[in-house]
Protein backbone atom coordinates (compact mmCIF):
# COMPACT_ATOMS: atom_id res chain seq x y z
CA UNK A 1 0.00 0.00 0.00
CA UNK A 2 2.52 2.11 -0.63
CA UNK A 3 0.97 4.30 -2.51
CA UNK A 4 -0.86 5.54 1.14
CA UNK A 5 2.83 6.77 2.41
CA UNK A 6 1.97 10.13 2.37
CA UNK A 7 -1.54 10.07 3.39
CA UNK A 8 -2.57 10.99 6.97
CA UNK A 9 -4.83 8.88 8.98
CA UNK A 10 -6.96 11.56 8.97
CA UNK A 11 -7.35 11.62 5.22
CA UNK A 12 -7.42 7.60 5.56
CA UNK A 13 -10.51 8.07 7.79
CA UNK A 14 -11.70 10.68 5.19
CA UNK A 15 -11.73 7.69 2.81
CA UNK A 16 -13.00 5.24 4.26
CA UNK A 17 -16.46 6.92 5.23
CA UNK A 18 -16.88 6.75 1.52
CA UNK A 19 -16.50 3.02 1.61
CA UNK A 20 -17.45 1.97 5.09
CA UNK A 21 -14.86 -0.90 5.93
CA UNK A 22 -13.04 -1.30 2.69
CA UNK A 23 -9.78 0.31 3.85
CA UNK A 24 -9.80 -1.23 7.15
CA UNK A 25 -10.28 -4.39 5.71
CA UNK A 26 -7.30 -3.98 3.21
CA UNK A 27 -4.71 -2.74 6.11
CA UNK A 28 -5.60 -5.78 8.03
CA UNK A 29 -4.81 -7.79 5.41
CA UNK A 30 -1.93 -6.28 4.15
CA UNK A 31 -0.45 -6.63 7.28
CA UNK A 32 -0.63 -10.39 8.01
CA UNK A 33 2.46 -12.56 7.57
CA UNK A 34 1.13 -15.59 6.42
CA UNK A 35 -0.78 -14.14 3.87
CA UNK A 36 1.10 -14.28 0.35
CA UNK A 37 -0.25 -12.26 -3.05
CA UNK A 38 -0.27 -13.90 -6.24
CA UNK A 39 3.39 -12.67 -6.77
CA UNK A 40 4.51 -14.15 -4.09
CA UNK A 41 5.33 -11.42 -1.47
CA UNK A 42 4.14 -11.46 1.99
CA UNK A 43 1.88 -9.18 4.38
CA UNK A 44 3.44 -7.73 7.63
CA UNK A 45 4.35 -4.80 9.12
CA UNK A 46 6.21 -3.45 6.78
CA UNK A 47 3.63 -3.37 4.10
CA UNK A 48 1.24 -0.99 5.86
CA UNK A 49 1.74 2.63 4.75
CA UNK A 50 4.46 4.51 6.74
CA UNK A 51 1.48 7.09 8.69
CA UNK A 52 0.47 3.53 10.35
CA UNK A 53 3.43 2.08 11.04
CA UNK A 54 4.68 4.72 12.82
CA UNK A 55 1.83 4.80 14.50
CA UNK A 56 1.91 1.57 15.94
CA UNK A 57 5.94 1.32 16.22
CA UNK A 58 7.15 4.93 17.89
CA UNK A 59 6.09 5.16 22.13
CA UNK A 60 2.58 6.51 21.56
CA UNK A 61 3.33 8.60 24.97
CA UNK A 62 5.38 11.29 26.40
CA UNK A 63 5.28 12.96 30.05
CA UNK A 64 6.30 16.39 30.05
CA UNK A 65 7.12 18.89 33.25
CA UNK A 66 6.17 22.36 33.03
CA UNK A 67 5.43 24.94 35.75
CA UNK A 68 1.95 26.48 35.62
CA UNK A 69 1.46 29.32 38.60
CA UNK A 70 4.08 28.80 40.47
CA UNK A 71 2.84 25.14 40.66
CA UNK A 72 4.74 21.89 38.92
CA UNK A 73 2.47 20.16 36.73
CA UNK A 74 3.45 16.98 35.09
CA UNK A 75 0.84 16.12 31.88
CA UNK A 76 0.84 12.49 30.09
CA UNK A 77 0.39 13.12 26.14
CA UNK A 78 -0.63 11.24 23.69
CA UNK A 79 0.04 13.27 20.41
CA UNK A 80 -1.01 11.36 17.62
CA UNK A 81 -4.10 10.54 19.48
CA UNK A 82 -6.83 11.34 17.27
CA UNK A 83 -5.07 8.92 14.84
CA UNK A 84 -5.57 5.85 16.98
CA UNK A 85 -9.37 7.27 16.69
CA UNK A 86 -9.23 7.04 13.23
CA UNK A 87 -7.28 3.64 12.85
CA UNK A 88 -9.96 2.15 15.59
CA UNK A 89 -12.54 3.46 13.60
CA UNK A 90 -11.67 2.31 10.55
CA UNK A 91 -10.87 -1.50 11.45
CA UNK A 92 -14.10 -1.42 13.70
CA UNK A 93 -15.78 -0.78 10.27
CA UNK A 94 -14.14 -3.62 8.74
CA UNK A 95 -14.76 -7.51 8.57
CA UNK A 96 -13.92 -8.64 11.91
CA UNK A 97 -13.42 -12.44 10.49
CA UNK A 98 -9.99 -10.94 8.92
CA UNK A 99 -8.41 -10.79 12.21
CA UNK A 100 -5.87 -13.78 11.62
CA UNK A 101 -2.45 -12.83 13.11
CA UNK A 102 -2.34 -9.57 11.71
CA UNK A 103 0.38 -7.35 12.45
CA UNK A 104 -1.89 -4.27 12.57
CA UNK A 105 -3.76 -6.14 15.61
CA UNK A 106 -0.16 -6.87 17.33
CA UNK A 107 0.81 -3.53 17.32
CA UNK A 108 -2.84 -2.02 18.79
CA UNK A 109 -2.52 -4.11 21.46
CA UNK A 110 1.21 -3.23 22.29
CA UNK A 111 0.19 0.29 22.17
CA UNK A 112 -3.14 0.52 24.31
CA UNK A 113 -1.49 -1.63 27.26
CA UNK A 114 1.57 1.26 27.08
CA UNK A 115 -1.06 4.59 27.15
CA UNK A 116 -3.05 2.28 29.89
CA UNK A 117 -0.02 1.69 31.88
CA UNK A 118 -0.21 5.64 32.04
CA UNK A 119 -3.74 6.44 32.89
CA UNK A 120 -4.59 7.10 36.15
CA UNK A 121 -8.09 5.82 37.84
CA UNK A 122 -11.06 7.74 36.93
CA UNK A 123 -11.66 10.87 38.75
CA UNK A 124 -7.75 11.05 39.68
CA UNK A 125 -6.68 14.45 39.28
CA UNK A 126 -4.24 13.84 36.75
CA UNK A 127 -3.33 16.16 33.66
CA UNK A 128 -3.58 14.83 29.77
CA UNK A 129 -2.21 16.91 27.19
CA UNK A 130 0.77 19.37 27.54
CA UNK A 131 0.73 23.05 27.86
CA UNK A 132 -1.07 23.94 25.00
CA UNK A 133 -3.52 21.51 25.19
CA UNK A 134 -5.62 19.23 27.25
CA UNK A 135 -7.18 15.72 26.42
CA UNK A 136 -10.27 14.60 27.77
CA UNK A 137 -9.48 11.92 30.35
CA UNK A 138 -12.87 9.53 29.26
CA UNK A 139 -11.75 10.37 25.22
CA UNK A 140 -8.67 8.74 25.99
CA UNK A 141 -10.17 6.06 28.17
CA UNK A 142 -12.20 5.23 25.69
CA UNK A 143 -9.82 5.00 22.59
CA UNK A 144 -7.90 2.85 25.03
CA UNK A 145 -10.56 0.49 25.53
CA UNK A 146 -11.29 0.59 21.81
CA UNK A 147 -7.72 -0.66 20.87
CA UNK A 148 -8.02 -3.34 23.12
CA UNK A 149 -11.13 -4.54 21.68
CA UNK A 150 -10.10 -3.82 18.04
CA UNK A 151 -6.83 -6.19 18.90
CA UNK A 152 -8.41 -9.15 21.24
CA UNK A 153 -10.35 -10.62 18.61
CA UNK A 154 -7.03 -11.25 17.13
CA UNK A 155 -6.44 -14.54 18.96
CA UNK A 156 -3.18 -15.07 17.34
CA UNK A 157 -1.81 -11.66 17.51
CA UNK A 158 -3.13 -12.14 21.55
CA UNK A 159 -1.24 -14.89 22.28
CA UNK A 160 2.08 -13.40 20.85
CA UNK A 161 1.41 -9.98 22.64
CA UNK A 162 1.06 -12.10 25.43
CA UNK A 163 4.19 -14.71 24.89
CA UNK A 164 6.50 -12.10 23.07
CA UNK A 165 6.61 -14.10 19.78
CA UNK A 166 6.77 -11.92 16.42
CA UNK A 167 5.95 -8.96 18.58
CA UNK A 168 9.56 -6.91 17.64
CA UNK A 169 8.13 -6.31 14.49
CA UNK A 170 5.41 -3.52 17.06
CA UNK A 171 8.87 -1.91 18.02
CA UNK A 172 11.11 0.28 16.66
CA UNK A 173 14.62 -0.76 14.85
CA UNK A 174 17.18 -1.94 17.24
CA UNK A 175 14.52 -2.76 20.39
CA UNK A 176 13.03 -5.24 21.75
CA UNK A 177 9.75 -5.97 23.20
CA UNK A 178 9.09 -7.46 26.72
CA UNK A 179 5.99 -9.62 27.19
CA UNK A 180 6.52 -8.80 30.98
CA UNK A 181 5.87 -5.07 31.10
CA UNK A 182 3.26 -5.38 28.84
CA UNK A 183 0.92 -8.34 30.60
CA UNK A 184 2.27 -5.90 33.70
CA UNK A 185 0.38 -2.35 32.56
CA UNK A 186 -2.72 -4.74 31.44
CA UNK A 187 -3.25 -6.05 34.87
CA UNK A 188 -2.50 -3.57 37.27
CA UNK A 189 -4.18 -0.44 35.04
CA UNK A 190 -7.12 -0.27 37.03
CA UNK A 191 -10.48 -0.51 34.98
CA UNK A 192 -13.54 0.27 35.70
CA UNK A 193 -16.25 -2.29 35.10
CA UNK A 194 -17.35 -0.42 32.12
CA UNK A 195 -14.22 -0.73 30.57
CA UNK A 196 -14.41 -4.08 28.66
CA UNK A 197 -11.10 -4.10 27.03
CA UNK A 198 -8.51 -5.38 29.00
CA UNK A 199 -10.90 -8.30 29.93
CA UNK A 200 -11.53 -8.98 25.79
CA UNK A 201 -7.61 -9.73 25.83
CA UNK A 202 -8.13 -12.89 28.28
CA UNK A 203 -11.92 -13.74 28.13
CA UNK A 204 -11.65 -16.39 25.61
CA UNK A 205 -8.76 -18.50 26.24
CA UNK A 206 -10.92 -20.95 28.31
CA UNK A 207 -13.63 -21.17 25.22
CA UNK A 208 -11.63 -21.79 23.38
CA UNK A 209 -8.85 -24.15 25.11
CA UNK A 210 -10.62 -27.55 23.64
CA UNK A 211 -10.68 -25.47 20.01
CA UNK A 212 -8.98 -27.69 17.03
CA UNK A 213 -5.95 -25.92 15.15
CA UNK A 214 -4.42 -22.75 15.29
CA UNK A 215 -7.23 -21.15 17.87
CA UNK A 216 -6.44 -24.32 20.65
CA UNK A 217 -2.88 -23.79 20.43
CA UNK A 218 -3.63 -19.99 20.91
CA UNK A 219 -5.54 -20.53 23.71
CA UNK A 220 -3.06 -23.01 25.20
CA UNK A 221 -0.32 -20.48 24.64
CA UNK A 222 -1.85 -17.34 25.89
CA UNK A 223 -2.96 -19.25 29.34
CA UNK A 224 0.32 -20.46 30.01
CA UNK A 225 1.75 -17.61 29.39
CA UNK A 226 -0.54 -15.39 32.01
CA UNK A 227 -0.39 -17.97 34.61
CA UNK A 228 3.53 -18.25 34.29
CA UNK A 229 3.83 -14.59 34.57
CA UNK A 230 1.39 -14.59 37.84
CA UNK A 231 3.62 -17.58 39.49
CA UNK A 232 6.40 -15.50 38.98
CA UNK A 233 4.99 -11.93 39.84
CA UNK A 234 3.04 -13.60 42.97
CA UNK A 235 4.93 -11.19 45.44
CA UNK A 236 4.20 -7.74 43.50
CA UNK A 237 0.88 -8.62 42.30
CA UNK A 238 0.00 -9.13 46.28
CA UNK A 239 1.26 -5.93 47.43
CA UNK A 240 0.54 -3.09 44.48
CA UNK A 241 1.32 0.45 45.52
CA UNK A 242 -1.43 2.73 46.55
CA UNK A 243 1.19 5.52 47.42
CA UNK A 244 1.27 6.99 51.35
CA UNK A 245 3.10 3.79 51.37
CA UNK A 246 0.30 1.63 51.54
CA UNK A 247 -1.13 -1.04 49.07
CA UNK A 248 -3.77 -2.95 47.69
CA UNK A 249 -3.77 -6.38 45.47
CA UNK A 250 -4.59 -7.12 42.31
CA UNK A 251 -8.22 -8.78 43.04
CA UNK A 252 -8.81 -5.49 45.01
CA UNK A 253 -7.89 -3.25 42.32
CA UNK A 254 -9.33 -5.31 39.46
CA UNK A 255 -12.05 -7.65 40.79
CA UNK A 256 -13.54 -8.21 37.39
CA UNK A 257 -10.31 -9.23 35.47
CA UNK A 258 -8.95 -11.75 37.82
CA UNK A 259 -12.96 -12.99 37.44
CA UNK A 260 -12.06 -13.55 33.55
CA UNK A 261 -8.63 -14.95 34.27
CA UNK A 262 -10.17 -17.45 36.75
CA UNK A 263 -13.54 -18.40 34.29
CA UNK A 264 -10.40 -18.80 31.55
CA UNK A 265 -8.23 -20.98 33.60
CA UNK A 266 -11.13 -23.50 34.60
CA UNK A 267 -10.32 -25.88 31.53
CA UNK A 268 -6.23 -25.69 31.85
CA UNK A 269 -6.68 -27.02 35.50
CA UNK A 270 -5.81 -30.78 34.95
CA UNK A 271 -2.73 -29.63 32.57
CA UNK A 272 -0.90 -28.10 35.38
CA UNK A 273 -0.78 -30.81 37.70
CA UNK A 274 0.41 -32.83 34.28
CA UNK A 275 -2.35 -35.55 33.97
CA UNK A 276 -2.57 -37.98 31.10
CA UNK A 277 -3.53 -36.48 27.94
CA UNK A 278 -6.67 -38.18 27.18
CA UNK A 279 -8.18 -36.40 30.22
CA UNK A 280 -7.09 -33.09 29.16
CA UNK A 281 -8.99 -30.02 27.45
CA UNK A 282 -6.16 -28.75 26.16
CA UNK A 283 -2.79 -30.16 25.05
CA UNK A 284 -0.58 -27.21 24.38
CA UNK A 285 -0.44 -25.87 27.88
CA UNK A 286 2.46 -28.17 30.59
CA UNK A 287 2.96 -28.89 34.09
CA UNK A 288 3.49 -26.08 36.13
CA UNK A 289 7.36 -26.41 37.73
CA UNK A 290 5.79 -27.27 41.07
CA UNK A 291 3.01 -27.35 43.20
CA UNK A 292 3.34 -24.35 44.84
CA UNK A 293 2.66 -22.57 41.64
CA UNK A 294 -0.65 -23.44 41.73
CA UNK A 295 -0.91 -21.61 44.86
CA UNK A 296 0.81 -18.49 43.63
CA UNK A 297 -1.94 -18.24 40.90
CA UNK A 298 -4.94 -19.09 43.35
CA UNK A 299 -3.41 -17.17 46.04
CA UNK A 300 -3.31 -14.18 43.43
CA UNK A 301 -6.69 -14.84 41.92
CA UNK A 302 -8.02 -15.34 44.94
CA UNK A 303 -7.57 -11.38 46.46
CA UNK A 304 -11.23 -11.08 44.70
CA UNK A 305 -13.69 -13.44 46.44
CA UNK A 306 -15.63 -14.05 43.33
CA UNK A 307 -12.41 -15.20 41.43
CA UNK A 308 -10.96 -17.31 44.46
CA UNK A 309 -14.40 -19.15 44.34
CA UNK A 310 -14.01 -19.67 41.19
CA UNK A 311 -10.60 -21.15 41.62
CA UNK A 312 -11.36 -23.04 44.02
CA UNK A 313 -14.68 -24.69 42.63
CA UNK A 314 -12.61 -25.62 39.19
CA UNK A 315 -9.78 -27.03 40.86
CA UNK A 316 -12.68 -29.48 43.19
CA UNK A 317 -13.83 -30.66 39.71
CA UNK A 318 -10.72 -31.29 38.75
CA UNK A 319 -9.95 -33.53 41.31
CA UNK A 320 -14.05 -35.22 40.96
CA UNK A 321 -13.18 -35.98 37.23
CA UNK A 322 -9.48 -37.51 38.51
CA UNK A 323 -11.51 -39.92 41.43
CA UNK A 324 -14.15 -40.77 38.55
CA UNK A 325 -11.49 -41.45 35.70
CA UNK A 326 -9.46 -43.88 38.68
CA UNK A 327 -13.05 -45.17 39.50
CA UNK A 328 -13.20 -46.45 35.73
CA UNK A 329 -9.92 -47.88 35.80
CA UNK A 330 -8.23 -48.55 38.67
CA UNK A 331 -5.35 -49.34 37.32
CA UNK A 332 -4.01 -45.33 37.19
CA UNK A 333 -3.15 -45.13 40.50
CA UNK A 334 -1.12 -42.42 39.46
CA UNK A 335 -3.63 -40.40 39.65
CA UNK A 336 -4.21 -40.19 43.32
CA UNK A 337 -0.66 -38.83 43.21
CA UNK A 338 -2.09 -36.05 40.91
CA UNK A 339 -5.30 -35.49 43.22
CA UNK A 340 -3.17 -35.02 46.02
CA UNK A 341 -0.79 -33.02 44.50
CA UNK A 342 -4.02 -30.48 43.46
CA UNK A 343 -5.59 -31.07 46.89
CA UNK A 344 -2.50 -29.48 49.12
CA UNK A 345 -1.65 -26.52 46.34
CA UNK A 346 -5.49 -25.42 46.70
CA UNK A 347 -5.35 -25.69 50.37
CA UNK A 348 -2.00 -23.87 50.55
CA UNK A 349 -3.53 -21.03 48.10
CA UNK A 350 -6.05 -20.43 50.67
CA UNK A 351 -3.18 -19.75 53.44
CA UNK A 352 -1.45 -18.17 51.36
CA UNK A 353 -3.97 -15.89 50.72
CA UNK A 354 -4.65 -15.38 53.99
CA UNK A 355 -1.11 -14.61 55.23
CA UNK A 356 -1.37 -12.00 52.37
CA UNK A 357 -4.35 -10.38 53.04
CA UNK A 358 -3.74 -9.94 56.83
CA UNK A 359 0.16 -8.33 56.00
CA UNK A 360 -0.95 -5.80 53.95
CA UNK A 361 -4.34 -5.20 55.78
CA UNK A 362 -1.82 -4.95 59.23
CA UNK A 363 0.58 -2.27 57.65
CA UNK A 364 -1.42 -0.22 56.32
CA UNK A 365 -3.55 -0.16 59.32
CA UNK A 366 0.41 0.86 61.28
CA UNK A 367 0.98 3.74 58.48
CA UNK A 368 -2.39 5.28 58.72
CA UNK A 369 -2.47 4.65 62.76
CA UNK A 370 1.08 6.16 62.42
CA UNK A 371 0.01 9.00 60.17
CA UNK A 372 -2.89 10.42 62.43
CA UNK A 373 -0.54 9.71 65.34
CA UNK A 374 1.76 12.57 63.70
CA UNK A 375 -1.19 14.67 62.90
CA UNK A 376 -2.84 15.13 66.17
CA UNK A 377 1.30 15.26 67.58
CA UNK A 378 1.44 18.35 65.14
CA UNK A 379 -1.50 19.70 66.43
CA UNK A 380 -1.07 19.53 70.17
CA UNK A 381 2.34 20.97 69.60
CA UNK A 382 0.59 24.29 67.95
CA UNK A 383 -1.80 24.85 70.91
CA UNK A 384 1.48 24.30 73.53
CA UNK A 385 3.17 27.26 71.64
CA UNK A 386 -0.23 29.65 70.77
CA UNK A 387 0.53 31.75 73.63
CA UNK A 388 -3.10 32.02 74.48
CA UNK A 389 -3.20 31.70 78.25
CA UNK A 390 -4.72 28.48 79.83
CA UNK A 391 -4.84 26.79 76.52
CA UNK A 392 -1.23 26.65 76.12
CA UNK A 393 -1.09 24.56 79.57
CA UNK A 394 -3.98 22.42 78.70
CA UNK A 395 -2.60 21.25 75.56
CA UNK A 396 0.49 19.78 77.46
CA UNK A 397 -1.23 18.20 80.44
CA UNK A 398 -4.47 16.64 78.13
CA UNK A 399 -2.47 15.76 75.18
CA UNK A 400 -1.61 12.06 75.72
CA UNK A 401 -5.42 11.47 76.90
CA UNK A 402 -6.56 13.81 73.70
CA UNK A 403 -4.35 11.64 71.39
CA UNK A 404 -5.79 8.45 72.60
CA UNK A 405 -9.31 9.36 72.48
CA UNK A 406 -8.56 10.37 68.79
CA UNK A 407 -6.52 7.41 67.89
CA UNK A 408 -7.94 4.67 69.13
CA UNK A 409 -6.13 1.35 70.00
CA UNK A 410 -3.03 0.46 68.24
CA UNK A 411 -4.12 -2.29 65.04
CA UNK A 412 -3.15 -5.54 65.45
CA UNK A 413 -5.96 -6.90 67.94
CA UNK A 414 -6.10 -10.36 68.11
CA UNK A 415 -9.43 -10.29 68.64
CA UNK A 416 -10.42 -8.36 65.21
CA UNK A 417 -12.46 -9.78 63.33
CA UNK A 418 -10.89 -9.57 59.91
CA UNK A 419 -13.10 -8.27 56.60
CA UNK A 420 -12.03 -11.16 54.37
CA UNK A 421 -12.37 -14.00 57.39
CA UNK A 422 -15.86 -15.49 55.93
CA UNK A 423 -14.28 -15.14 52.41
CA UNK A 424 -11.03 -17.44 53.33
CA UNK A 425 -13.64 -20.22 55.21
CA UNK A 426 -15.76 -20.35 52.18
CA UNK A 427 -13.38 -21.32 49.96
CA UNK A 428 -11.63 -24.01 52.71
CA UNK A 429 -15.88 -24.93 53.10
CA UNK A 430 -16.05 -25.25 49.40
CA UNK A 431 -13.02 -27.44 48.80
CA UNK A 432 -13.35 -29.91 51.44
CA UNK A 433 -17.01 -30.49 50.47
CA UNK A 434 -17.02 -30.89 47.50
CA UNK A 435 -13.35 -33.13 47.13
CA UNK A 436 -13.84 -35.06 50.35
CA UNK A 437 -15.75 -37.80 52.26
CA UNK A 438 -19.58 -39.08 50.11
CA UNK A 439 -18.92 -36.86 47.25
CA UNK A 440 -15.79 -38.31 46.18
CA UNK A 441 -16.63 -42.29 46.67
CA UNK A 442 -20.22 -41.42 44.95
CA UNK A 443 -18.32 -40.02 42.06
CA UNK A 444 -15.42 -42.87 42.35
CA UNK A 445 -18.48 -45.65 42.64
CA UNK A 446 -19.98 -44.38 39.76
CA UNK A 447 -17.91 -45.60 37.03
CA UNK A 448 -16.59 -48.57 38.96
CA UNK A 449 -20.24 -49.52 39.16
CA UNK A 450 -20.47 -49.67 35.04
CA UNK A 451 -17.79 -52.34 34.70
CA UNK A 452 -18.86 -54.68 38.29
CA UNK A 453 -22.92 -54.39 37.47
CA UNK A 454 -23.37 -57.11 40.40
CA UNK A 455 -22.04 -54.81 42.82
CA UNK A 456 -25.74 -52.73 42.19
CA UNK A 457 -27.36 -54.84 45.38
CA UNK A 458 -31.42 -53.72 46.00
CA UNK A 459 -31.16 -55.33 49.50
CA UNK A 460 -27.73 -54.50 50.94
CA UNK A 461 -27.50 -55.01 54.17
CA UNK A 462 -23.93 -55.28 55.15
CA UNK A 463 -24.06 -53.10 58.23
CA UNK A 464 -26.67 -55.39 59.72
CA UNK A 465 -29.03 -52.81 60.06
CA UNK A 466 -31.53 -53.47 57.46
CA UNK A 467 -31.66 -54.19 53.50
CA UNK A 468 -31.51 -50.56 51.81
CA UNK A 469 -30.83 -50.00 48.11
CA UNK A 470 -28.75 -47.14 47.14
CA UNK A 471 -29.52 -47.26 43.44
CA UNK A 472 -32.44 -45.49 40.81
CA UNK A 473 -34.40 -47.43 38.37
CA UNK A 474 -31.61 -47.26 35.97
CA UNK A 475 -29.23 -49.00 38.20
CA UNK A 476 -27.21 -46.13 38.76
CA UNK A 477 -26.25 -44.74 42.02
CA UNK A 478 -28.85 -42.16 43.62
CA UNK A 479 -27.81 -39.09 44.75
CA UNK A 480 -30.31 -38.10 47.31
CA UNK A 481 -30.61 -41.71 48.88
CA UNK A 482 -27.22 -41.59 49.35
CA UNK A 483 -26.66 -38.47 51.82
CA UNK A 484 -30.11 -39.39 53.26
CA UNK A 485 -27.79 -42.59 54.39
CA UNK A 486 -24.01 -41.39 54.27
CA UNK A 487 -22.95 -43.18 56.95
CA UNK A 488 -24.64 -46.58 55.09
CA UNK A 489 -23.13 -45.89 51.86
CA UNK A 490 -19.98 -45.45 53.46
CA UNK A 491 -20.05 -48.63 54.90
CA UNK A 492 -21.37 -49.75 51.77
CA UNK A 493 -18.22 -48.21 49.77
CA UNK A 494 -15.85 -49.20 52.26
CA UNK A 495 -17.22 -53.16 51.69
CA UNK A 496 -16.54 -52.74 47.74
CA UNK A 497 -14.17 -50.46 47.26
CA UNK A 498 -11.58 -49.57 50.43
CA UNK A 499 -8.66 -51.43 48.78
CA UNK A 500 -9.51 -49.48 45.70
CA UNK A 501 -9.88 -46.38 47.75
CA UNK A 502 -6.24 -46.92 49.92
CA UNK A 503 -4.93 -47.29 46.20
CA UNK A 504 -6.21 -43.87 45.25
CA UNK A 505 -5.10 -42.28 48.14
CA UNK A 506 -1.72 -42.94 48.33
CA UNK A 507 0.32 -39.85 48.66
CA UNK A 508 -2.65 -37.18 49.62
CA UNK A 509 -1.99 -37.25 53.70
CA UNK A 510 -0.98 -34.17 54.93
CA UNK A 511 -3.65 -31.86 53.49
CA UNK A 512 -4.09 -28.80 55.48
CA UNK A 513 -7.48 -29.03 57.34
CA UNK A 514 -11.02 -26.89 56.70
CA UNK A 515 -13.13 -25.47 59.14
CA UNK A 516 -16.70 -27.03 60.30
CA UNK A 517 -18.84 -27.85 57.36
CA UNK A 518 -22.58 -28.66 57.55
CA UNK A 519 -23.20 -31.97 55.92
CA UNK A 520 -26.80 -31.15 55.49
CA UNK A 521 -26.33 -28.77 53.16
CA UNK A 522 -23.46 -30.74 50.85
CA UNK A 523 -23.54 -30.24 47.54
CA UNK A 524 -24.76 -32.56 44.95
CA UNK A 525 -20.99 -33.78 43.04
CA UNK A 526 -20.86 -31.52 39.61
CA UNK A 527 -20.98 -34.27 36.63
CA UNK A 528 -17.35 -35.22 36.64
CA UNK A 529 -17.27 -37.66 33.37
CA UNK A 530 -15.94 -34.83 31.24
CA UNK A 531 -13.52 -32.49 32.46
CA UNK A 532 -14.40 -29.64 33.88
CA UNK A 533 -14.46 -26.11 31.08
Amino acid sequence: MGELDGVSLQEMKDIGERNPGALGDALRLMSIPNLQTVGGESGGMSRLPVGVRTLLQEKAFRTDTTVTNGQLRTFTDVPRLEDFKALNGLLGEGNQGLRLGADIDRGLLKQAAEIGGNMSPRGADTNYGNYHHTIDASDLRETVDAMFHNGAGDHQAVADFLTGDNMDVTVTAGSHYNADDHIWEVMTTKWEPDELGAKSVMNWFGDSAGAPGHEGVAAGRSMEAVSDFIVRHEHELTKLDLGDDQYTTFGQRNPELAQTIARSAAPFIGNYFGLPDDMLVNHTVGPLGKESDFSSLLCVLGTDGTAGEMMVRSSSAWENHIAHEFGDDPRQSGLGVAAGQMHRAVEAGIADLDTTLTDNHQWNENVDFNARGAKIDGVLALLQGSGVPGLSDAATIAGPAIKGMELGDPPGDPGEIKPWSSQIENYTDTHQQLTTGVPRSYLMMEPFLVDHPKLVDRNWNGDGKGPIDFFDSNGELDWNTVVENRSRFTAFYDQNLGVLDDNFNENTTSLVGGSQIDLSKEPEPNDARRPPS
